[in-house]
């Protein structure tokens, strides 16, 4: 039996009486999810009402007396920005903010009026400082403006060619801003469902930001959250969750989704500061027009991943095993390069598979004596030529990284991201499109 705190989580739906009216749909605000106990977390709200379209926010439930809405930098980009700020900033002498270091650790602030002015509230404007001075970045044209006694600006950085702010003295960077609800519980009429969601990254507006999104690959089956990627190699990438093994339709999602069958766009994780770097995956020159699968929870016309005791995976096959049963030259391209080996013995393994790993089990041990593969040849090669994320120093959720294993030969690797040492990096991520 799920818990209500549960259900709130993975749905973000809250079911709410009032005005006559009793059904599921979005909350207004995230102070209406303090009467749910609801836990702080990503959720869907209405702030405009029912029958408009959501909004993903992340709920502060539990610093200062919770119920804070914090903004995604994508708001800037909304037409109706300002009038959802209207409708959520009701408490004008609180302000929480967050601070986030490079190291990804984060810290709080609760702002609140000086004791000189207590009865001036503060000023929330999106794309706009009316009533107030110019910020000297508001050539970046994006930005949400608090105005206390004294000029803050909060730039949200939208453009991957991100042009830093002029606070090069501070030694955080700012995460969110964030307002709080001060309102009563209300009933809203609304419908849950009766929005439209995009069925793949490619068919956002070409302006929208990377981040996460939600969409719904499958007309008759529930929308899910994914990670767009909208500006490396063209964009239009769709990161799937480690939650993605566990859908009963994941396979015919993925039909939908992977049409673009000779670019698979990687992203690997570094353990110590989860800072990212991503690498294109492409065939080898000797099997150009070979295809690449995507698979869940299936390897079929591929050799087994050894750590398929895990039962719930993605695999991502590079050569047929029809096709790498030779003693032949094989391997991918990583970002442009070539990768490969000599297939010794004919074996035809040529595979990475993604493992969520829900149960922490234990990798496979196959092969960890064999340290050549963690110093040299294809497991390390192709990493070596990963391209780091560091404008902006964005990261995807940790729920978008797997446990990765990759077996190519015949004498051209097997490996397991828990034993890489080189590089730093400890899980990738899949993209496709």
């Amino acid at each position: 039996m799920w818990s209500l705190k549960v259900l709130i989580a993975l749905c973000t739906l809250i079911q709410w009486e009032g005005n006559g009216v009793h059904g599921w749909w979005y909350p207004p605000d995230c102070y209406n999810l303090r009467f749910q106990n609801a836990p702080s977390g990503m959720y869907y709200i209405q702030p405009l009402g029912a029958n408009t379209k959501p909004n993903r926010v992340y709920c502060e439930m539990t610093i200062g007396g919770g119920g804070f809405t914090f903004l995604p930098r994508s708001l800037t980009r909304t037409s109706s920005a300002s009038r959802i700020v209207r409708a959520l900033f009701r408490d004008r002498y609180n302000v929480l903010l967050k601070l986030k270091k490079k190291s990804g650790s984060e810290s709080y602030t609760l702002i609140q009026p000086h004791p000189h002015f207590p009865n001036t509230g503060f000023g929330v404007l999106v794309n706009s400082f009316h009533g107030y001075t110019r910020p000297l970045n508001a050539f970046m044209k994006e930005y949400i403006f608090l105005r206390s006694h004294w000029l803050f600006t909060i730039y949200m950085g939208t453009d991957r060619s991100f042009q830093g702010p002029m606070m090069s003295r501070l030694s955080f960077l700012f995460l969110f801003l964030c307002v709080v609800i001060q309102q009563e519980a209300i009933g809203v009429n609304g419908c849950c469902g009766c929005d439209e969601f995009p069925k793949d990254c490619f068919s956002l507006p070409p302006n929208s930001p990377s981040g996460v999104y939600k969409i719904q690959a499958l007309v008759d089956e529930e929308p899910f959250d994914v990670y767009c990627e909208k500006a490396i190699h063209g964009g239009g990438f769709t990161f799937l969750p480690r939650g993605f093994t566990r859908l009963p339709y994941a396979q015919n999602i993925v039909k939908v989704l992977f049409r673009d069958k000779k670019n698979v766009l990687l992203k690997l994780q570094k353990k110590v500061d989860r800072s990212e770097a991503y690498t294109l995956i492409q065939p080898h020159p000797s099997f150009a027009n070979t295809e690449f699968g995507v698979l869940i929870n299936s390897f079929q016309g591929y050799t087994t991943p050894l750590n398929a005791f895990m039962k719930e995976y993605i695999f991502l096959g590079i050569i047929p095993a029809s096709a790498a049963r030779h003693r032949s030259v094989q391997g991918f391209r990583s970002n442009g390069h070539t990768v490969q080996f000599t297939n010794c013995d004919a074996n035809p393994n040529s595979y990475f598979a993604f493992m969520p790993n829900h149960n922490l089990q234990t990798p496979s041990n196959y092969g960890a004596s064999w340290h050549i593969f963690e110093t040299s040849r294809v497991a390390v090669d192709w990493r070596s030529k990963a391209i780091p994320i560091t404008h902006p120093d964005r990261t995807m959720p940790n729920e978008f990284f797997f446990l990765t294993e990759l077996h190519f030969g015949g004498c051209g690797t097997y490996t397991s991201s828990n034993r890489w040492s080189k590089f730093g990096f400890h899980a990738t991520a899949i993209g496709i499109r």
